[in-house]
């Protein structure tokens, strides 16, 4: 027992002892140490490995969630996530199942025990069936392993709540300008991709049928018209008011 002390007190004081008393260069010319660049390279490497733990993370180690977003988008959610660590890291991969309305979402980091401040910023694009009150249940995790992600230990967990409205409004992004116009309208979209336009007049009669998203229609009369735009997400109508 009194060894085992003695070893700890000798571990633990390493801190207050200087490079020479720790290698003993006083058992040899100091010029020949600094002569030998190998040496001391690898003494460095040594003392390196001494303080890194069993885990292959080095004591201080910790990742943090700076912000964690989910919004609906063309064909799914995506999940923004930006994190910062003390030391370098990276993202390993992320999987993702879906269970009703629940997304169990985890991401798998790797620290190296080198001192250098690390902030990603990363999506996740999640495609889902249906537009339904989705939660996100996101696990933030790092791995022992540098080389397969081996979920080891967890580092944050955030709850991430969607609803119907929120897919509304990502769906409802669809354009149409100038209203009124003289004939000629374009239509836009951020997130959907625009397969047909339709133009129906006040009667229900097909009058203007495109696939481009800038349409000429002044050659028909004035009047209230009804737009049916189709995109991979469904039908869309809006009304527009021709004036010349």
């Amino acid at each position: 027992m009194i060894l085992e002390k003695k070893q700890k007190k000798s571990i633990f004081s390493l801190n207050n002892l200087t490079i020479e008393q720790i290698v003993g260069l006083n058992k040899f010319p100091s010029h020949k140490f600094k002569e030998n660049s190998m040496k001391k390279n690898l003494f460095l490497f040594l003392l390196m490995c001494f303080y890194i733990n069993v885990n292959g993370q080095a004591p201080g180690q910790y990742l943090s969630v700076i912000s964690s977003q989910a919004t609906p988008v063309q064909g799914g959610v995506n999940v923004n996530l930006q994190t910062f660590c003390s030391e370098l890291m990276y993202h390993m991969e992320y999987n993702y199942t879906i269970v009703g309305n629940q997304i169990n979402l985890s991401s798998c980091y790797y620290i190296t025990p080198l001192l250098l401040e690390t902030s990603l910023n990363e999506n996740f694009f999640i495609p889902t069936p249906n537009s339904d009150n989705y939660v996100v249940n996101l696990t933030i995790y790092t791995s022992q392993s540098s080389e397969t992600c081996d979920y080891s230990t967890v580092q944050d967990y955030r709850t991430l709540t969607l609803s119907n409205d929120d897919f509304a409004l990502a769906n409802d992004d669809l354009k149409l300008f100038p209203n009124p116009n003289d004939g000629v309208f374009q239509i836009q979209s951020e997130n959907q991709t625009i397969d047909t336009i339709r133009l129906y007049n006040s009667l229900g009669n097909l009058v203007h049928l495109s696939t481009s998203l800038t349409n000429d229609v002044s050659n028909l009369e004035e009047g209230i018209y009804f737009v049916v735009i189709t995109t991979e997400n469904g039908n869309t109508t809006k009304k527009m008011a021709l004036q010349k």
